[in-house]
């Protein structure tokens, strides 16, 4: 997973558990430090914050970045399978559900989950979600198998929460 901030670009090794921070000009590592969990596979560098999402603990960590990073809060997350992404809005944070083809998204404040978008009838039959990215009113996807990027108005995604079809604003 890679991901980029004002501070340099950021990587997730995890295989080795590591998560880099990259000068941009060099490409080389300018720090490294290790991931908790054994199955880390989303990043992202907000500005703020950066984010790891962990399938082995069912988690998304929240880190702290100053002169190091430490973890601020972690959070369960009802995922249990291969993140393919992650993105934020607002105050939302958005991950790809790569097995279910599926957009979960949570509210930061509180880290509640906000309820879950299916892309299935959005996108054509196959291939997993392995990239995510939020720009104005569009959902970026990209899917493998053949590597294929798929553009999405974020206003024919369908949130549900425990059931309940919500109809609030995109990302809000």
């Amino acid at each position: 997973a890679l991901s980029a901030g004002e501070d340099g670009l950021w990587s997730l090794d995890p295989s080795s558990g590591w998560i880099r921070r990259h000068d941009p000009e060099t490409f080389a590592a300018v720090e490294k430090h290790p991931v908790p969990g054994g199955g880390a596979q989303g990043l992202l560098r907000d500005g703020g914050d950066l984010w790891v999402a962990d399938r082995a603990s069912s988690s998304i960590y929240r880190y702290a970045v100053s002169e190091d990073i430490r973890v601020v809060s972690k959070a369960l997350i009802r995922s249990g399978g291969r993140v393919g992404g992650l993105a934020r809005a607002g105050d939302h944070l958005w991950l790809a559900d790569a097995d279910s083809r599926t957009i979960r998204r949570w509210r930061i404040a509180g880290f509640s989950e906000d309820g879950a978008a299916a892309l299935g009838g959005l996108l054509p039959p196959g291939g997993e979600l392995v990239g995510l990215a939020l720009e104005g009113g569009w959902v970026w996807v990209m899917t493998d198998s053949p590597p294929t990027l798929h553009r999405i108005s974020a206003s024919r995604l369908r949130f549900r929460r425990r059931g309940l079809q919500s109809f609030f604003a995109f990302p809000y």
